[in-house]
C-alpha cells in the first residue's frame, strides 16, 4: 500500500515567516532521516556530523522556494 504523500507547505511557509512552532514541527518530521544520515562509523564523528545536518536542514528550510 502506498504511503499518503504529507503536504509540507503550509509548515515551510509559516517556519519562513519565523513560527517556531512550525520548524520544530518540520525537523521532528524529518529527524529520523538525519540520524540515519549520520549513522556512527565512530560515535563522536556521527554526533558532529548529526549536528551539522540539523543546521544545514533549518538553513535550508529558510531557503526553500515554493513554486506558485
Amino acid at each position: 500500500m502506498k504511503k499518503k504523500k504529507e503536504n509540507l507547505v503550509p509548515l515551510i511557509l509559516l517556519a519562513q515567516k519565523g513560527d517556531k512552532e512550525a520548524l520544530f514541527t518540520l525537523f521532528l518530521r524529518f529527524e529520523s532521516m538525519i540520524e540515519a544520515i549520520s549513522e556512527p562509523r565512530r560515535e563522536h564523528i556521527s554526533e558532529d556530523c548529526q549536528q551539522e545536518l540539523a543546521l544545514e536542514f533549518l538553513k535550508l528550510i529558510h531557503k526553500f522556494k515554493i513554486a506558485p
